[in-house]
């Protein structure tokens, strides 16, 4: 759904927000794309998701109807659809699912989904998993637990934070035939609580709290202050982390920290120096964005920024200044940065929360689709060939696991 308003009385003035396919600017240029739409990232379209799914082929007709009170507007596929009413269930799914769907975002239920992670987790916990040995899970909104109960072990241990979102894991057990296996236990009381040696730390990670990519660090500080449940046989999952960045050309993302010159005529330099004194006391050097949404073309090759050996003791404090070599020309306005989880000691299993796809400098970068990455955007962006390089500067500050990040163009 998206919608069209007439800005004047002779109609032709349109300002449309519907997606480029549908864009009337776009309807008689068959290769036409999002780039040859004015960028926004607000007045987006919605969607609905229907009560069930319906098979149509091309060029058969069916009925949508759409309904709306004073608030809501929803949708049945024809007349004899039992019709949802907002805040009414209809059919409902099995109770277990309904609950993590509620306690969960629509981003956070797309990754539990996803097939590439879930093949990542099972071969992993399929090596690590032996008959009788005793695992704790230190994540949130986590269902593999069930899964290395399902392999053979004897307790696993969950910590989880959200009631709600336990009470929903617990009848997920539950239904699954393994609630006698899976403990559920606090973090202040969990050392008490478990009284043992564990076998095997696990997490994805995932934390609610989570806004930038390091944030999921939280599982290395967590396991840090359990130590006592731990021994020199315990293993990890994941074993370590990368950090690694990568130079970009976004398309569009980097219009949101460029000063604006000139408007219509009107010169805007007293609104640019405002604006700009205000993100220096303000805002952080690398903002969250899910870049899937944000087109972006690499400039460099991939860089790992940091190593964390999660398997072993906390972090602490890192610098490190380093280059990022030029190798496609461009103009660069910003960098990406995101996390690697390398789930075993080999690296055989790895799970990047950032490209999904080898990135080639000079094409457009994939994205996970199911989590956020960290931008640095440039305030002016500046031309590069290869041959130049991007000099960075970091500090992880391991008292708040908060990254600071600079990064300039050399020539």
């Amino acid at each position: 759904m998206w919608w069209d308003i007439t800005m004047d009385p002779a109609g032709e003035v349109l300002l449309s927000c519907a997606p480029y396919w549908a864009h009337p600017d776009t309807q008689d240029k068959p290769a036409a794309s999002g780039a040859d739409l004015p960028w926004r990232d607000h007045w987006m379209q919605a969607i609905y998701y229907l009560p069930r799914e319906v098979r149509v082929r091309r060029r058969e007709e069916f009925n949508l109807v759409s309904s709306h009170d004073e608030y809501s507007l929803w949708f049945s596929v024809n007349d004899s659809d039992d019709v949802p009413v907002p805040g009414e269930v209809s059919d409902p799914a099995p109770i277990c699912l309904c609950g993590l769907h509620v306690t969960v975002s629509r981003t956070r239920a797309g990754a539990m989904n996803d097939p590439r992670r879930q093949q990542a987790y099972t071969a992993a916990l399929r090596a690590a998993v032996t008959p009788g040995c005793t695992v704790l899970v230190i994540s949130e909104a986590c269902v593999y637990a069930v899964l290395a109960a399902r392999m053979g072990a004897r307790r696993v241990y969950v910590l989880e934070s959200s009631r709600i979102t336990r009470r929903a894991l617990e009848m997920y057990c539950r239904d699954n035939d393994v609630d006698d296996v899976v403990q559920f236990v606090e973090a202040d009381t969990a050392a008490a609580a478990v009284g043992e040696p564990v076998d095997l730390v696990f997490g994805e990670p995932f934390f609610y709290g989570s806004v930038l990519p390091w944030h999921d660090l939280h599982f290395w500080y967590r396991k840090q202050q359990l130590a006592a449940l731990c021994s020199e046989k315990t293993k990890t999952i994941p074993h370590s982390a990368e950090l690694r960045c990568v130079g970009v050309e976004y398309r569009d993302l980097w219009k949101i920290r460029a000063p604006l010159g000139a408007v219509e005529g009107f010169k805007m330099d007293i609104f640019d120096d405002l604006i700009e004194s205000a993100c220096q006391v303000a805002d952080a050097p690398c903002e969250p964005h899910p870049l899937w949404e944000y087109p972006a073309r690499a400039l460099t090759e991939p860089r790992t920024l940091a190593t964390l050996p999660l398997a072993d003791s906390a972090p602490s404090d890192l610098q490190l200044t380093g280059h990022l070599d030029v190798t496609a020309e461009g103009s660069c306005n910003g960098a990406a940065l995101w996390m690697e989880w390398l789930l075993d000691e080999s690296g055989e299993h790895r799970l990047s929360a950032g490209p999904v796809q080898p990135v080639e400098p000079g094409a457009a970068v994939a994205w996970d689709r199911y989590g956020r990455q960290a931008a640095l955007l440039l305030r002016q962006p500046r031309p590069v060939r290869p041959g130049h390089r991007l000099r960075f500067e970091q500090r992880f500050t391991a008292k708040d696991g908060e990254l600071q990040l600079q990064l300039d163009v050399e020539p």
